[in-house]
């Protein structure tokens, strides 16, 4: 009967864990051990600053090509692939949760 609540507490905590960058940011001193979200706010950061500063022809080329949005986007879209690989297997204790809840005696 615990199984909807322990199952919605995991996929919380990993989704909350998944996606702290902050903590990365003032905690972790070696780059090594940086969280995904802390790099791909870093990559979002710079490719921001990249199409101010760029002055030689290969990067106005790939500029012009790679857009910020189209980093952010990227970077969302591997960001939310392992929650959405790892939801699917959760998903039945939450309808179990559901049902559970809804059924009167």
């Amino acid at each position: 009967m615990s199984k909807p609540l322990l199952a919605t507490i995991a996929i919380f905590t990993g989704v909350s864990h998944w996606s702290s960058w902050f903590d990365s940011a003032f905690f972790v001193q070696n780059k090594n051990l940086r969280t995904l979200g802390y790099l791909l706010m870093e990559v979002i950061n710079r490719s921001n600053f990249t199409g101010m500063s760029a002055t030689t022809a290969a990067m106005a080329s790939i500029h012009s090509t790679l857009t910020p949005l189209a980093i952010q986007v990227t970077a969302m879209v591997i960001s939310v692939f392992p929650i959405m690989v790892i939801y699917p297997f959760l998903q039945k204790y939450f309808v179990t949760g559901l049902t559970l809840g809804a059924v009167k005696g």
